[in-house]
């Protein structure tokens, strides 16, 4: 069985950001996979659950962050500069405590603002990203991407509202990044009006998202 331990850092606007660490049956792992959800789309949602079972089986550790700015409190603050802030926070309490030497981000939307700071550190050099529908229509997001040097692996549907066809035309460009675009899915990576395509289509994507875990 896996081994959960849940903590808390003192996040943007003093907050307590809790993450969770999900450790394999095998304790003693070097490989990290840091997850970094959306707004509202949670590590509890289908994408992360599944995604979370394949990065158990290949092996590595798993850290989940659980930020949570729906709260009034952040009404008038900078949701973007809080979710840098609370994501670097994670990641240097996490590595104060355990040894990595390999890193998997993972991001989904507001979390992939996070994720295009994260990877311009050095100590991910060399870490490889999922990115879920990510915020191509603001300019850091789309320029990390489209120079990036990482092993990545975008997914985006058309119909997702933060869907920009000539940035992620660029995007594709980059040789290091694999981009999967799928017709009429939107935000959730779903069909809109169709449950039963939308669990063939998971079943797709998380086929893409094995087969990138296990790429060295």
């Amino acid at each position: 069985m896996p081994t959960v331990q849940t903590n808390h850092v003192t996040g943007y606007l003093n907050s307590d950001i809790a993450y969770t660490l999900i450790q394999p049956e095998s304790s003693t792992t070097n490989q990290l996979a840091i997850l970094l959800p959306g707004m509202g789309y949670t590590t509890e949602a289908p994408l992360f659950r599944y995604t979370i079972g394949l990065l158990l089986e290949a092996g590595y550790g798993v850290v989940e962050v659980h930020y949570r700015y729906q709260d009034k409190k952040y009404a008038c603050s900078d949701i973007e500069e809080a979710v840098r802030v609370d994501v670097g926070r994670v990641i240097d309490s996490i590595r104060s405590t355990h040894k990595h030497t390999s890193y998997l981000f993972v991001a989904k939307s507001l979390g992939t603002i996070a994720l295009a700071d994260q990877v311009k550190r050095d100590i991910f050099k060399q870490a490889k990203s999922i990115w879920l529908t990510p915020l191509v229509h603001l300019d850091d997001v789309y320029e990390t991407l489209l120079t990036s040097h990482h092993d990545a692996l975008v997914l985006m549907g058309t119909d997702d509202r933060f869907y920009v066809a000539d940035r992620l035309n660029e995007i594709q460009s980059n040789p290091k990044i694999e981009t999967i675009l799928k017709p009429s899915l939107n935000h959730s990576l779903e069909y809109a009006d169709d449950s039963l395509q939308s669990i063939l289509v998971m079943h797709e994507l998380m086929k893409a998202v094995k087969r990138f875990i296990y790429t060295t």
